[in-house]
């Protein structure tokens, strides 16, 4: 049955990456160095912070040297970075060279030297690789050219935590400690990629809260059809565009036109507003909507008010069209499936 209708709301959102421990192993790329990183929820343009115990394998001083002083490696040219204090080693005077400039310079790099940074702040861009490059503003890592790249050095790091940025100072401190757990065996990290998992309550609020993060985006329903016998649909066109795990949530599908308010916030920027809007619908952004069914407000004469009824479930995105006309809204269309149950709720203000 097909039903047609006015009014609701659609509110878009996201999966949020959990943290991950990621081994030094995982630094690939070739002339442009990036971190392989398997979780596909970290999407070009998101901030993030990366957690090192040892060090972060970038220059955050500007010596052209990565802050991580126990991660160079001298073992000939080596697969990791040849720090300067290599007059330490010669080859015809033993490994070390001999014992007075032994003494005098190290083995492996002090602090002193190249400096320690354990934890930095960078804007990522996810290349076809899944390779995550670092770049020092949110355009340049969307658009992932030279311009604003972050050098990822390949030294030896041994394990780091990366994960959303966020200035909550608890959830930095975990972090932190879970890098440094991680680093020293605490935490038995047994994959080269491995989420941190379960998180603790407060920590979880934060990954999970739509509003700290910045992402969440509410569209006010026009028109709306919508389908609700998952029995007439084309179960092998949802397969083919989402997968066949979408076949097994499905119970409806439909389109909408709506609009969203084209109004930012103090703490926003307009064109990180608008990009963020448009990623989730190019990717085809998770979203729970409410089709209004029956507008109780609108009483019959001699007949109590009654609530608002709406169709309530959640929705995938395909087929989307944006308008991004100079105005105070921006207008969306947009096809979509529902997954799993389609429930009926009642709300006055909804």
């Amino acid at each position: 049955m097909a039903i047609l209708g006015t009014g609701g709301t659609v509110e878009l959102n996201r999966e949020w990456p959990l943290p991950a421990i990621i081994r030094d192993n995982r630094i690939a790329g070739g002339a442009k160095l990036g971190l392989d990183v398997e979780e596909p929820a970290f999407w070009s343009g998101d901030k993030v912070l990366v957690f090192c115990e040892r060090g972060v394998p970038f220059d955050t001083a500007g010596g052209n040297q990565p802050d991580c002083p126990s991660g160079y490696s001298f073992y000939g040219t080596g697969p990791y970075i040849v720090g300067p204090a290599i007059t330490a080693r010669t080859s015809g005077n033993g490994f070390y060279g001999n014992l007075a400039s032994a003494n005098i310079q190290p083995f492996y790099e002090r602090a002193q030297q190249v400096g320690l940074t354990k934890v930095f702040e960078a804007y990522v861009h996810r290349d076809a690789m899944d390779n995550l490059r670092f770049y020092s503003n949110e355009i340049d890592a969307i658009n992932g050219d030279t311009q604003g790249l972050v050098k990822l050095f390949n030294v030896a790091f041994g394990k780091l935590v990366i994960a959303i940025a966020n200035n909550d100072t608890g959830y930095r401190q975990f972090l932190a400690n879970t890098a440094a757990k991680a680093l020293s065996g605490e935490i038995t990290v047994l994959l080269d990629e491995q989420s941190v998992s379960p998180l603790p309550d407060v920590i979880e609020a934060i990954v999970s809260d739509p509003e700290v993060r910045g992402w969440k985006r509410q569209c006010d329903l026009n028109e709306w059809v919508f389908e609700v016998d998952a029995g007439q649909l084309d179960q092998t066109s949802v397969g083919d565009t989402f997968g066949e795990y979408a076949k097994g949530l499905l119970s409806g599908s439909g389109s909408f036109a709506a609009e969203v308010a084209n109004d930012i916030g103090i703490e926003d920027q307009p064109s990180s507003a608008m990009l963020k809007l448009l990623t989730l619908t190019a990717r085809g952004a998770k979203a729970s909507a409410r089709f209004l069914m029956g507008d109780g407000t609108q009483a019959l004469s001699g007949a109590a008010r009654q609530e608002k009824l709406y169709y309530q479930t959640d929705i995938l995105f395909f087929r989307t069209q944006v308008t991004t006309a100079a105005g105070e809204l921006i207008r969306l269309r947009a096809e979509f499936i529902a997954t799993g149950q389609i429930r009926v709720v009642s709300g006055k203000d909804e």
